[in-house]
């Protein structure tokens, strides 16, 4: 496989983890800071609305050669989000109650720690492509 195709494909998963990403940390901010919902709560809640975003945008701009419909794809993506949200949940934990990070900051950090295994994760399992 091309390496340039591997980068574009890479690029464009980056671009829409990044508007689900951006959901996401408004949604951790708003339930947190504007609603006074305990930020670990406040994370469960934003990945799980996000993840709707994200995988809309991932079948539709990422993987698009997948043949699997919303229906067989939306709860393998949505299982996946849960094993991610466990991840989030503990390292925000670790990053704010261990580490004293505030806890905007931290979940920029866990979003980085998460993004290239999401990647590989989605890439083949949940739409079941290749790196092209």
């Amino acid at each position: 496989m091309e390496k340039a195709k591997v980068a574009k494909k890479f690029f464009k998963y980056n671009l829409t983890m990044s508007m689900q990403f951006i959901t996401d940390f408004f949604l951790l901010w708003f339930f947190t800071d504007l609603l006074g919902v305990y930020y670990i709560f406040s994370a469960i809640l934003s990945v799980l609305f996000s993840s709707v975003i994200g995988h809309t945008l991932s079948k539709r701009y990422v993987f698009d050669k997948s043949k699997k419909k919303f229906k067989e794809s939306y709860p393998i993506f949505l299982g996946v989000t849960i094993v991610k949200l466990f991840a989030i949940v503990i390292f925000l934990f670790l990053f704010v109650d261990v580490l004293g990070i505030y806890y905007l900051l931290a979940r920029i950090l866990t979003g980085i720690i998460i993004v290239i295994f999401m990647y590989v994760v989605h890439t083949k399992i949940t739409f079941k492509t290749d790196f092209e």
